[in-house]
């Protein structure tokens, strides 16, 4: 049967199109594998298709069924990924997103900069390291030292107006039902 065990997981992610489950389907009929579960999500124009498939009966290796998959996700503009079963499950999943411009609209230093009144320093400070003429390090120590004395007040006052960007929301709602761990690093 090939290097892939009895049972995969197909995974599909890509632009929200219709014909993306009954095209992966239809490899999977044609040769005999047995959808077990499946679970499509859209979020927002991304589309996220999963299925676990059992290939102990179909009429080619699970190799082979792998390759027609991925050549369908090719066609479709899809990323395509097919896996063991059992080592997916077990296989710890972590995705890790930065904060500002990714989950929240805008950056957060600069709306804590402008709530201490030294909002051009700042990007002074952040336009130099982004020219390469000073090192993150020494941005970062820079632009949190002009930050310093700014009461927590303000800070939380900041926190209440952050906006969670368009869709991170089901994003992050969608991975976590699909059992990955999501992490938050800036």
């Amino acid at each position: 049967m090939g290097s892939l065990p009895s049972k995969i997981i197909v995974t599909a992610i890509g632009s929200d199109r219709p014909g993306i489950v009954a095209e992966i389907s239809r490899v999977l009929y044609k040769h005999k594998a047995n959808i077990l579960k499946t679970r499509a999500s859209a979020v927002g124009s991304l589309f996220i298709l999963v299925m676990l498939v059992d290939v102990s009966s179909a009429d080619v290796s699970a190799d082979w069924i792998k390759e027609e998959v991925k050549e369908v996700g090719v066609r479709l503009g899809l990323g395509v990924s097919v896996e063991d079963a059992e080592k997916f499950r077990k296989r710890k999943k972590l995705i890790a997103f930065d904060m500002d411009e990714t989950l929240v609209e805008g950056e957060t230093i600069n709306e804590l900069a402008k709530a201490a009144g030294v909002y051009c320093e700042v990007k002074q400070v952040t336009e130099q390291a982004m020219e390469g003429k000073i090192g993150f390090e020494e941005a970062l120590t820079r632009r949190v030292r002009l930050l310093k004395g700014l009461p927590l007040s303000e800070v939380e006052k900041v926190k209440q107006k952050l906006q969670i960007a368009s869709g991170a929301e089901d994003l992050v709602g969608e991975l976590k039902k699909a059992g990955f761990v999501t992490a938050i690093i800036t």
